[in-house]
């Protein structure tokens, strides 16, 4: 499977730490602004091999803050194609689970559809009257070969602490008696990450989908461009390229993929002060987890986080996918002091085609521990912090 956006080859085929042992300082008060969602930017940078079986390297791609304001112009009109650049996504080959903006969040529903994760595909949807039932979902991806989907011109809106976004796609199924395409509209929303004070978060979700199939009679750009109502929001703006590893709260990074990510993830939402976010990364069923209270007040005179990742090493048995990450962490309290820790954390994730019932259960952090030292020692000391 290739996840695509807007590839001419559819035309052809027309045709034819739960709390850290130490936990970081510091007192930030939330801000009371609502923070901008990311939009898609390409970024050149390759990211780390993904920690989840298969091994292949994603070529998943970050994305900026969005800093405009939506409008209510429409994407493209029915003769005019819409303009876009090709952009690459993960194939099955690939684990690929990532909820930072609303392209990634499409790719990783067809990923996980591809990959024969149904249980996956399903927890990307919102418990909406639209949401599919799970065991229809189940019966339907088994009879699945492959799938793949091009993406259009992002809609996107906001108002009242919501976001909402309409993601207009050209899905390719084949299925054992052939293969077909499908227009389709994801509508996704996201309440705003920084105004969800307590747990559980709730991330960037599906509310439903509308679909038709595409006809050899239709153009395919054509479609496309009317795939998502026009009323549906303003065509959301690009921001500037970042780097794979920039965790600074001006970026909104929510990706599971591998045990990098999700730490990076992790510490952006406390550099965003989303601490309900922030905590929903560890593994509720965690021996260590604490209270959300305990873990918000370890973070609450932390203004910003900054971190260095070491190796990280994967051990596998039973259908269960554990990992290690050295870090070092550097950080800034309210005070301006910069203190250094080292820490180790532990991740897990149940083999995701082996769940089976709802809900699925993500890449978790299961433990933590972190070390204050010198930053004269901190690299030392990173090479010793996982071991037994």
């Amino acid at each position: 499977m290739r996840i695509r956006q807007l590839s001419p080859l559819l035309g052809l085929f027309l045709a034819a730490l739960a709390c850290a042992q130490t936990e970081l300082p510091g007192t930030a008060t939330p801000p009371a602004t609502e923070r901008p969602l990311a939009t898609m930017v390409v970024v050149t940078q390759t990211p780390e091999a993904s920690l989840v079986p298969p091994s292949a390297t994603p070529t998943a791609t970050d994305f900026a803050p969005n800093t405009s304001t939506p409008t209510s112009q429409p994407i493209a009109t029915a003769t005019t194609p819409p303009a876009v650049d090709p952009l690459v996504g993960p194939g099955s080959d690939v684990y690929f689970d990532n909820r930072s903006d609303a392209q990634s969040l499409v790719w990783s529903y067809v990923n996980a559809l591809a990959r024969h994760e149904p249980l996956r595909a399903y927890g990307y949807w919102k418990d909406t009257p639209d949401r599919p039932i799970f065991s229809a979902m189940e019966t339907d991806n088994a009879n699945l070969v492959n799938t793949s989907v091009e993406i259009g011109p992002i809609l996107a809106d906001a108002g009242a602490g919501q976001r909402y976004f309409a993601v207009p796609a050209l899905v390719t199924v084949e299925r054992a008696g052939g293969m077909g395409v499908e227009i389709t509209c994801f509508f996704l929303h996201l309440s705003s990450p920084d105004l969800q004070a307590v747990p559980p978060f709730r991330p960037l979700g599906i509310e439903r989908i509308t679909s038709r199939s595409l006809t050899e009679s239709d153009n395919a750009a054509n479609a496309l461009a009317t795939a998502c109502p026009a009323d549906a929001g303003g065509p959301m703006a690009s921001g500037a390229p970042v780097a794979p590893d920039d965790i600074s709260a001006e970026r909104y990074l929510d990706n599971r993929s591998d045990a990098a990510q999700i730490l990076r993830s992790m510490f952006n939402a406390i550099n965003r002060h989303e601490y309900a976010r922030a905590y929903g990364y560890w593994d509720a069923t965690g021996t260590e987890t604490r209270p959300f209270d305990d873990f918000a007040a370890g973070y609450a005179d932390t203004t910003n986080v900054r971190i260095e990742l070491g190796a990280i090493t994967a051990d596998a048995g039973a259908g269960q996918y554990y990992y290690q990450a050295p870090v070092i962490l550097r950080a800034q309290t309210a005070a301006g002091v910069n203190q250094v820790y080292v820490a180790c954390y532990v991740m897990h994730l149940s083999n995701p085609s082996f769940q089976a019932s709802p809900p699925f259960q993500p890449l978790a952090i299961r433990s933590g521990t972190a070390r204050l030292v010198t930053e004269a020692d901190a690299a030392t000391r990173l090479q010793t912090i996982c071991l037994p």
